[in-house]
């Protein structure tokens, strides 16, 4: 391995195992250089004598996952698929050693190995459906292989992880075990090569099920193209050859790429980060609020300015919860939000009625309880009537514009973070704010 692989990827032997530890702080992502680092270190050991070769990675975290910011651009080679065919003429089993968030990328690098087993702790999944992506590389072809394509269908349009047991019992994963080394000793007598992406499917029968999930997905996330496609992607494997499918998985990524609900969706991913960072010092007084359905998406917004918390411990105590912040300065962004969609939604409504405005809503891109929240009607009917629906967003926007004259909102992308989380916004009509 060269100087720059060295470092990335820490090869030792112990006894008869290999273990090749990835070490790219903060997460292990997998981007480029760690692609190459991966090809070298598999080249390097492609004749290794030794039992197996366990894939782990530093510090209680496994690959977590692609480097978003490589996105804009079509992915560089060596690509996952180099990698699994290169994982394919290494001699011994490769056994990838799962804990920590095990997503997207890093979830289809596992599935790529002959084995995987998974710390008790290990969450698993493709979280790239809410960045407006499908999973590449295979991902739509070797996931039903493995698991059965009617569960494939929701792991991978929902974008929710999934714990260990629960990948266990759907064969995603082989073994849960602390001690991956342990496990593969355990085990020795039985691991031997085995390419998931070449298997046959599992559950022919599914096929109906699966469509009918997809029906259910377009009824329930009006206008939202990515858990479509990814479901589109898998039921092209049902007929067509395993080359035919790949290409057409790619096809529908590079579409989903560079459309404007994934460019949104990701300028969303950073926002959010940055709506919980302010250059406001640590000591600064902060009132915690969750006005709208702050609560309901798991979120917080710290008021600074005033309040009987600082925001350093009002901060780490929502980190504590698992709970998301984002900050405002002097007044609650949230609730200007709040009020100004009230009064738009209230106008509106006195001209249509709540039943037809909630269905506006609807094939706008609000889920069903947003819709719900703003109208009291829950119906999973539309109306496109987008007329009503610009409206609505335009009196969004000339609210924010005043918000971020006025210094209380930091950005546009900060209103978007908080439009998303406080108001039921849909996530990828979110670029409301891009030009102010």
């Amino acid at each position: 391995m060269d100087r720059t692989a060295a470092n990335l990827i820490r090869a030792t032997r112990r006894g008869d195992i290999l273990v090749l530890a990835v070490n790219n702080p903060p997460v292990n992502a997998l981007g480029l250089q760690l692609r190459r680092a991966l090809v070298d270190a598999l080249r390097s050991v492609a004749d290794a004598p030794v039992q197996a070769i366990l894939l782990t990675g530093d510090k209680g975290r496994f690959v977590s996952g692609a480097d978003i910011a490589e996105l804009d651009q079509p992915v560089a080679a060596p690509d996952l698929l180099d990698i699994e065919q290169l994982i394919a003429t290494v001699r011994a089993p490769v056994i990838a050693d799962l804990h920590g968030q095990v997503l997207g990328g890093g979830l289809l690098l596992a599935l790529m190995c002959d084995a995987r087993v998974a710390n008790p702790t290990a969450r698993l999944g493709y979280p790239e459906i809410q960045l407006g992506l499908i999973p590449t590389f295979s991902g739509t072809q070797i996931t039903p292989r493995l698991c059965g394509p009617e569960f494939a269908a929701d792991l991978m349009a929902s974008g929710a992880p999934i714990d260990a047991p629960t990948a266990l019992a759907h064969g995603l994963i082989d073994g849960i075990e602390d001690n991956a080394e342990r496990w593969v000793q355990m085990r020795s007598a039985h691991l031997a090569k085995r390419r998931a992406l070449h298997l046959p499917w599992r559950d022919d029968s599914a096929r109906d099920k699966v469509a009918a999930y997809r029906a259910m997905l377009a009824v329930a996330q009006p206008g939202f193209d990515a858990p479509l496609a990814a479901l589109d992607a898998m039921r092209v494997g049902f007929d067509a050859s395993l080359s035919e499918a790949l290409k057409i998985e790619h096809t529908l990524f590079e579409t989903l790429r560079q459309s404007v609900q994934s460019q949104t969706l990701r300028e969303l991913f950073f926002a959010e980060r940055a709506a919980a960072r302010a250059p406001i010092g640590d000591d600064t007084p902060v009132t915690v609020l969750t006005p709208g359905l702050l609560s309901t998406f798991g979120c917080v917004e710290l008021v600074c300015g005033a309040g009987d918390r600082s925001l350093r411990d009002a901060s780490a105590a929502a980190r504590a919860q698992g709970i998301r912040c984002v900050l405002s300065s002097r007044i609650s962004v949230a609730g200007a939000m709040l009020g100004a969609m009230r009064a738009a939604i209230d106008q509106h409504a006195s001209l249509l009625g709540p039943a037809r405005l909630a269905m506006i809503l609807r094939a706008g891109g609000l889920s069903r309880g947003a819709a719900a929240y703003w109208t009291g009607v829950e119906t999973d009917e539309v109306d496109p009537a987008s007329d009503h629906f610009r409206a609505i967003a335009d009196a969004l926007i000339e609210c924010g514009h005043g918000l971020l004259q006025q210094g209380s909102a930091f950005s546009p992308a900060h209103l978007s973070a908080i439009c998303a989380s406080a108001l039921g916004w849909p996530r990828f009509r979110s670029n409301l704010f891009s030009r102010l």
